[in-house]
């Protein structure tokens, strides 16, 4: 009997000291940080900055703050088209701005002065589209595979991470796209 509390005490002490391994959520979003400068450097406050993902169109907006600075978390992964727009100057456009599953872009954004209908437009070199068949496929490089926060490296938890797919857990155990 006299052991039993410091049998107890030893369980509370090895509960306490082994490190205990959380599960950890895997990131599936990217996040856009920018600050918007004119050509001579100097801040510009109050900018429109709106990233349309290309595959989904899905658009998010914000305005930069009184450093000139904007913040985009949880951005779903693919190509998106980035515009900043600001009276006085020329609308700087980016199409095709890849963003990665777990990526932190952080750039920094010149808008030249000009007339208000002037455009600048940075594309990107455009995918050819297929218009005979419905079909939607998605190559991975080497690199993507192995670097993607994929849970056990679950070929079905890769595919989820792929533009227009739905997952959805059943309770079966099964996972369905």
């Amino acid at each position: 009997m006299r052991n039993v509390p410091r049998i107890l005490a030893l369980l509370i002490a090895a509960a306490i000291l082994v490190p205990w391994t959380g599960v950890y959520a895997q990131v599936t979003t990217a996040t856009l940080y920018g600050i918007v400068r004119d050509s001579s450097g100097a801040v510009l406050p109050g900018a429109s900055v709106s990233a349309t993902n290309e595959g989904t169109n899905l658009s998010r907006e914000i305005i930069t703050d009184e450093r000139g600075e904007f913040a985009m978390p949880a951005l779903p992964t693919g190509p998106y088209t980035l515009k900043i727009a600001l009276p006085g100057f020329k609308t700087y456009t980016n199409q095709g701005l890849p963003l990665g599953a777990g990526q932190t872009l952080r750039q920094t954004f010149v808008l030249e002065i000009g007339q208000v209908s002037e455009d600048i437009t940075v594309a990107a070199a455009a995918s050819l589209v297929e218009t005979v068949s419905i079909t939607q496929t998605e190559a991975l490089g080497l690199a993507q595979v192995t670097e993607l926060p994929v849970a056990r490296r679950n070929i079905g938890n890769l595919l989820a991470l792929s533009a227009g797919v739905s997952a959805s857990d059943r309770s079966e155990g099964t996972k369905s796209f």
